[in-house]
């Protein structure tokens, strides 16, 4: 699976993932992290708030 950060639901001023791509559970490249950054509270941007 390609990952995308534009399809994270959230108000976030930048997003990225340690890894562009998720693979199969089971393979050893099957997990990665999100950064994400916001200017507000972790819950309001998740949910999106203005």
């Amino acid at each position: 699976m390609i990952l995308d950060p534009r399809t994270l639901r959230g108000a976030w001023l930048a997003c990225t993932f340690q890894h562009a791509r998720l693979y199969p559970k089971g393979d050893e490249r099957d997990v990665t992290a999100a950064y994400l950054v916001s200017s507000r509270p972790f819950e309001d941007a998740l949910d999106g708030r203005q």
